[in-house]
């Protein structure tokens, strides 16, 4: 990571039914590894999700209760003095809160053709 420059290094967090309950977990073993933020999304039902279906869903419910403990706990560490983001929660604010555009596809509405 240190050759090519930590802000320049990820990881996609593919949240699963194993460690949807250890979100602290995988948040603290993230800053453990010096990563700088994390990313923490639904699994996708698309492709090879849902063909065949397989165990690999959760509720949108049990989703929304995980993620904001996580984004909780989050926000401790960062008043803790440890800068650590979550970057949905970023781009969400950064549309909300100011008119420039995150360029983040998943949220960008498409109108149909009439």
């Amino acid at each position: 990571m240190d050759e090519i420059g930590r802000d320049k290094v990820s990881a996609l967090m593919t949240i699963t039914p194993y460690s949807i309950s250890r979100l602290t977990e995988v948040i603290d073993e993230y800053v453990n590894c010096g990563l700088p933020s994390i990313f923490l999304r639904m699994i996708n039902p698309y492709g090879y999700a849902t063909d065949p279906p397989t165990n690999l869903n959760y509720s949108v419910e049990e989703f929304i209760v995980r993620y904001r403990e996580a984004l909780n706990y989050i926000i401790k560490l960062n008043l803790s003095g440890v800068h650590f983001p979550e970057e949905f929660a970023t781009i969400l604010l950064i549309k909300i809160l100011t008119p420039f555009s995150t360029g983040f596809v998943d949220l960008q509405s498409h109108q149909a053709p009439a």
